[in-house]
């Protein structure tokens, strides 16, 4: 088992991260809800409950960025 990131691992991260920022901004439910989009699953409330937990990737960026500067910090420092 691997202690960190590598470069592959924060490149999969972020493209998830995008993909959820897409998300949340596309279907957005105080823009969409007026359109009355249909969906897949359903429920359009669960659905717009959905898109608003991939707020979460505005954290993720934050948490990939940190881990990046401290990896890279530790690098210089030894």
């Amino acid at each position: 088992m691997k202690a960190s990131f590598s470069k592959e691992d924060t490149l999969i991260t972020k493209g998830i991260l995008i993909i959820m920022l897409l998300i949340h901004h596309v279907f957005n439910a105080a823009d969409a809800m007026p359109y009355g989009i249909d969906t897949v699953i359903g429920d359009t409330e669960l659905f717009y409950d959905i898109t608003s937990y991939c707020r979460i990737c505005i954290a993720g960026f934050a948490f990939l960025t940190a881990y990046g500067m401290t990896q890279k910090f530790k690098r210089m420092d030894s």
